[in-house]
């Protein structure tokens, strides 16, 4: 019997393209905490 691979590859294709988008994400919310206290006043 054949081994099983441990990752399946569309798997990995939805998690890289998630992680992506988190990390997209996650840099437009580091600038608007960046920018939150210009914008009001401290």
């Amino acid at each position: 019997m054949a081994p099983v691979p441990l990752i399946d590859p569309e798997r990995s294709i939805w998690e890289n393209a998630l992680i992506s988008l988190y990390g997209e994400c996650a840099g437009r919310h580091h600038r608007t905490v960046e920018a939150w206290p210009s914008t009001h006043g401290k």
